[in-house]
């Protein structure tokens, strides 16, 4: 090696001296022990390690040097180079002369000291070949690699027609650029990437696994890789076919009436009338309800608003008469006052509440099967590599889906996950508020303009996981105050656990709280559900009935027996104040049946007394908007 890289020295010298010859100015020569280029480096004396340091030290003024690996720097615009061609003896491309400098190996004295040895020793590292001539110079950075622009087949299937690589032409390594690769969705290691003329690449032979296979007379590399070694391939169904609202303009009016007569049954026209008008965006109705057209005509005005939809923030502004929301800790409360709260509805494609993820590996490109409920909804294709499919559409409750995965080969492979979906659950980061300030409307739908005490009211809901969704609602009137906090856990496939506590003060009565707890699980089959309310005597809401209730549980549970019908039972216990308690249990049963179903209600009360009412109706649908039903009761 040494001496090849004094013959390099030599060259360089015999250069130098032509250059002087020629007229061309050199650089000044270093000052005494130094060397111009090394600063601080000490020369060695003219011994072969000297030759050897001289040489490598030439290397380094030349600025001869490996692509070294470091952290990725971002493409250097640049034009694109021209496939090359491997030739038995390719010639050297013209190279820039650089700034000719002139070192005496007499002139270097001093041994080096081992470190500085080492640091030489890293400017011409093994597996590469430097050429060397008496009169030419040493190769610079951009003729050590071979550049190549070729058609890639990744797992079988080509995935470009123009990629720049590069290739070690003595081990035959390839690099493809960084950007390529991580387009490609390799999982990338930074300690590994190499420089290229200010330009990222990486080395194939980096990726565990990875088989690359050159034609060069084609210009083409057939590459293989395991599926582990690609980044995770995601796809979000949710919104793939989304329209975006568009408001109109124009008018309607509704009308709903109901005329009965006969033996025993005074002859009476009732009927319900709504009329209102819209323009982007804003919307303007009123309704009211008429009683007996006959004899007695009675007109109610029921509600008058006037409302402002913001479709792109999904929320929507009330003045007039509204319902207040309550949320999972109170009923709502009609009022006549402002309103500012979320309303999905102005996007009716978007979905509140978290739905079931489910992902596979692929061995390559694969079609997926997506299939709810043994119905396949939807059918996509994915790349070689592990990939998650996220918002599958599925009804809610509990369920299952499962992928079918399919390669190339025809192959299938299935993965089965259940899952359990519930409206009461926000997606993660998700708000769901109603804010209302007014006046409690009273004896609604018997006077037109009834309205009493002030009130304010807020309801804010808000998803901190997909699993966890937490609740707040406050209210305030001029005698009182209360404010109820929970919310709703999600139990894997089993169901659903919510609860809240909460506290209230009246000027009426003393301090109150509240507890409240509840779970639900609605599967294909079976389906339960428990509820248990618990308030002291003096807790006051504005939709509550002045403490007359201190307690309620609930308790409900459904069966699918299929082709025979579902069935269903209700149990209700109520503790009241100053009242007597009373229990009912009440059963439905539904079955199709013919053209239309059969429905049978039954309820028995327990107590305070012992009642039973039964009733069966029998439905045929008669198109969109028309059904023909009869009903029969005993009780």
């Amino acid at each position: 090696m040494s001496g090849r890289l004094h013959r390099g020295l030599t060259g360089c010298a015999t250069l130098g001296l032509l250059l002087i010859l020629l007229g061309v100015d050199r650089a000044p020569l270093a000052g005494p022990g130094e060397v111009e280029g090394a600063p601080g480096l000490t020369p060695p004396d003219a011994t072969p390690e000297g030759d050897r340091y001289s040489a490598a030290l030439a290397s380094l003024v030349l600025q001869s040097r490996e692509p070294s690996a470091g952290p990725a720097l971002p493409p250097a615009p640049r034009p694109a180079p021209q496939p090359v061609l491997p030739q038995a003896a390719p010639a050297l491309p013209p190279t820039p002369a650089p700034r000719p400098i002139l070192v005496a190996a007499a002139e270097l004295p001093v041994e080096p000291l081992p470190e500085q040895l080492e640091a030489l020793d890293a400017i011409e590292p093994g597996g590469i070949t430097y050429r060397r001539d008496p009169l030419a110079l040493p190769l610079l950075e951009s003729e050590r690699w071979t550049e190549w622009v070729l058609s890639v087949d990744l797992n079988g299937e080509p995935v470009s027609e123009g990629v720049i690589f590069i290739e070690d032409p003595v081990t035959g390594r390839l690099a493809v650029e960084l950007a390529t690769a991580e387009a490609w969705r390799l999982i990338i290691d930074r300690d590994a990437i190499l420089t290229f003329e200010g330009v990222p690449f990486y080395p194939l032979d980096a990726i565990p696994g990875v088989v690359a296979v050159l034609d060069p007379a084609a210009l083409v590399v057939a590459i293989e890789a395991p599926p582990d070694v690609f980044g995770l391939f995601a796809m979000d169904l949710e919104g793939l076919e989304r329209t975006p609202p568009t408001p109109g303009s124009g008018a309607y009016f509704d009308y709903d009436l109901l005329l009965q007569g006969g033996g025993d049954i005074d002859d009476q026209l009732d009927g319900l009338f709504e009329a209102g008008a819209f323009s982007h965006g804003n919307v303007f109705l009123n309704n009211f309800r008429l009683e007996d057209a006959g004899d007695e005509a009675e007109i109610d005005r029921l509600e008058t608003t006037f409302f402002r939809d913001f479709p792109e923030r999904r929320a929507t502004f009330r003045a007039g008469d509204s319902l207040t929301v309550g949320g999972a800790f109170a009923q709502p409360v009609r009022f006549g006052g402002l309103q500012w709260s979320t309303n999905f509805a102005t996007d009716p494609a978007f979905v509140t509440f978290p739905l079931p993820s489910i992902g596979g590996l692929a061995e390559q490109q694969s079609v997926v099967d997506v299939i709810v409920d043994n119905l396949t909804s939807i059918t996509r294709t994915v790349p070689p590599g592990p990939f998650a499919i996220d918002n599958v559409p599925v009804v809610t409750g509990a369920g299952e889906v499962q992928l079918r995965v399919t390669d190339l080969l025809g192959r299938e492979r299935l993965v089965t996950q259940s899952y359990y979906v519930s409206t009461r659950l926000l997606k993660a980061g998700l708000h769901d508020f109603s804010y209302e300030a007014g006046f409690k409307r009273n004896d609604f739908g018997q006077r037109s303009f009834a309205y009493g005490d002030a009130l304010g009211t807020a309801t804010h809901r808000y998803g901190f996981t997909d699993t966890v969704t937490g609740e707040a609602h406050f209210e305030a009137g001029q005698d009182g105050a209360s404010l109820v906090g929970g919310g709703a856990l999600l139990l894997g496939a089993y169901g659903l656990l919510s609860g809240g506590v909460g506290a209230s003060t009246d000027s009426s009565a003393d301090e109150g709280w509240l507890g409240q707890l509840a779970y639900e699980y609605v599967g294909k089959r079976l389906s339960l559900g428990a509820r248990t309310r618990f308030t002291s005597d003096d807790f006051r809401q504005a939709s509550s009935d002045d403490g007359r209730t201190r307690r309620v549980d609930q308790f409900n549970i459904g069966y699918d027996t299929g082709s025979f019908g579902r069935l269903g039972v209700l149990f209700l216990n109520r503790d009241r104040v100053n009242r007597d308690d009373d229990q009912s249990l009440a059963a439905s049963y539904s079955l199709p049946l013919g053209p239309g179903a059969l429905i049978v209600n039954a309820a028995q009360t327990l107590s305070p007394d012992s009642d039973f009412a039964l009733t069966a109706a029998y439905s045929i649908s008669l198109g969109d908007n028309r059904s023909m039903t009869a009903i029969a009761d005993a009780g």
